[in-house]
């Protein structure tokens, strides 16, 4: 699991899959809580967790989740709750559970709230049919290649199939992985250490 509770994080091209956890265990994937602010996860893949595959609760903000596979959390694997399948899961602190659902914002950052919206930047849009093919080819751990469970993911929405797994052996377990060859070393950081 990764626990995220500090600021300016970037996360880039991992795979996170923890599988299912000892008796009592209920492992998420990702968790980015407390005062964790300005989180950026590009080009993850993240499942077979028993709780969610990624939370961002208890004060996270200004996160930002691009171009991940979020999949396949697993649903009767020891969560003390019985079924549990969860992909992603973004709250606030609702222990105050006197505001309604629709107001997501605490009460002591309320006063940061503006009257309306500040001018945007223009912004390439897609259509429907394009952004489905572009995500399809492109989300996910791509470099050096997408392994054969992220493989599997994208051919099970192209085809309309899939279903809730309780184990990663439900969908043939971990692949093996090549180690690949590392980038060479351009700007000579690593000679510091």
């Amino acid at each position: 699991m990764i626990n995220v509770g500090t600021h300016d994080v970037i996360t880039r091209r991992i795979r996170i899959r923890p599988g299912p956890g000892s008796p009592g265990s209920e492992p998420d994937g990702v968790w980015v809580n407390g005062d964790a602010y300005n989180v950026i996860f590009d080009h993850c893949s993240i499942s077979w967790a028993v709780d969610e595959n990624l939370t961002a609760s208890y004060g996270a903000h200004d996160v930002t989740i691009q171009w991940c596979i979020i999949s396949q959390a697993l649903c009767e694997a020891g969560h003390s709750k019985g079924w549990h399948s969860m992909g992603l899961m973004f709250s606030s602190s609702n222990d105050d559970q006197s505001q309604p659902q629709n107001l997501c914002v605490d009460p002591p950052v309320r006063d940061h709230l503006v009257p309306s919206a500040f001018p945007m930047p223009s912004i390439t849009t897609l259509s429907a049919l394009d952004a489905y093919d572009k995500v399809l080819t492109n989300a996910g751990v791509t470099v050096p290649v997408r392994d054969a469970v992220d493989n599997a993911v994208v051919q099970s929405v192209q085809n309309n199939l899939g279903g809730v797994i309780d184990d990663p052996s439900d969908v043939g377990g971990w692949p093996t992985l090549a180690a690949g060859t590392p980038l060479a070393d351009t700007d000579h950081d690593l000679d510091a250490r």
